[in-house]
């Protein structure tokens, strides 16, 4: 069976840059540079990329893209590659349906949570203190929903990288600017009484809150680009 045949750089660019629409051949030159990726030469001393090399490109912008990683945890994950597929990084969404068809279910206790986030008891009241996840006291329990669940394996990631907890409560406030930012627009729409006002107050709360996640997305990638081209 003959082999699948290989691609230029341009080719390769052209492949993947309607998933990865700031995608260009300098990129790529730079990842190899960095011994991400190791296509083939042509005698000519082209590269000639295979698919495996095509789809551990797809990997690696993928996980800068979606997870802010930097080159030297991907890295660490491709080293896996050659033992088996990619590894996998869970969604948010996967994680926030493992406890119950609701996120707002409150399954979860303490020992539970600190489990499947992978994070200590104290780190998970850490995140507690700092207001990241907000459990609900029954009969003198604290019971997590499985969106808390979503939200400590997403902090356990940064705190993997280096940070605490008290960092990341800057993200809560953040995120409760941006609403409050939101909210300042509905104010009178919610005290209007009518079905109307209040349909209208929630579609345009809706219509903010998506347009504040796709800039804050654009944002942090164009942030992000700066930290990537200084490596």
């Amino acid at each position: 069976m003959n082999a699948a045949p290989s691609v230029s750089i341009g080719r390769v660019t052209d492949l993947l840059r309607e998933e990865f629409p700031d995608l260009t051949t300098s990129k790529v030159r730079f990842l190899e540079s960095r011994g991400m990726i190791r296509p083939a030469r042509s005698p000519a001393g082209y590269r000639q990329f295979n698919q495996d090399d095509i789809q551990r490109l797809r990997f690696i912008l993928q996980r800068q893209r979606d997870h802010f990683l930097p080159l030297k945890v991907i890295k660490s994950q491709l080293a896996e590659w050659s033992q088996g597929p990619a590894p996998a990084i869970e969604e948010p969404e996967a994680a926030e349906s493992e406890a119950g068809s609701s996120p707002d279910d409150y399954a979860l206790e303490l020992q539970e949570i600190a489990a499947r986030a992978d994070l200590s008891r104290k780190q998970i009241r850490q995140l507690m203190t700092h207001n990241l996840i907000k459990p609900r006291e029954e009969h003198g329990v604290a019971k997590f929903t499985s969106r808390d669940l979503a939200i400590a394996r997403q902090c356990r990631v940064l705190i993997d990288q280096g940070l605490e907890p008290r960092h990341l409560r800057m993200i809560r406030n953040a995120a409760v600017r941006h609403i409050e930012l939101i909210g300042g627009l509905t104010v009178a729409m919610r005290r209007n009484r009518s079905p109307e006002a209040r349909r209208h107050a929630a579609e345009t709360t809706r219509r903010g809150v998506e347009a504040l996640r796709r800039l804050n997305d654009l944002l942090f990638l164009a942030e992000v680009r700066t930290i990537l081209d200084e490596d």
